[in-house]
């Protein structure tokens, strides 16, 4: 079954700042992609909410924030 994951922007926005979970979470072309977007954070939470959702689909783990 695949269903559909939110992300709080507000706490996925101080997560942002920890190097290790967007190196972790994010590619570098995904980084990059995301850095061309009026909202950064937003841009990677959608990401993040997407891949953690597919994961999870697939009964695989991903980083928690």
């Amino acid at each position: 079954m695949i269903g559909i994951d939110i992300v709080n922007i507000e706490k996925f926005a101080k997560k942002i700042n920890n190097e290790y979970f967007i190196k972790k979470a994010f590619t570098e072309n995904e980084i990059y992609y995301a850095s061309l977007k009026k909202d950064k954070i937003k841009t990677l939470a959608g990401m993040y909410a997407a891949k953690e959702a597919t994961i999870k689909a697939y009964n695989l783990s991903l980083i928690h924030i």
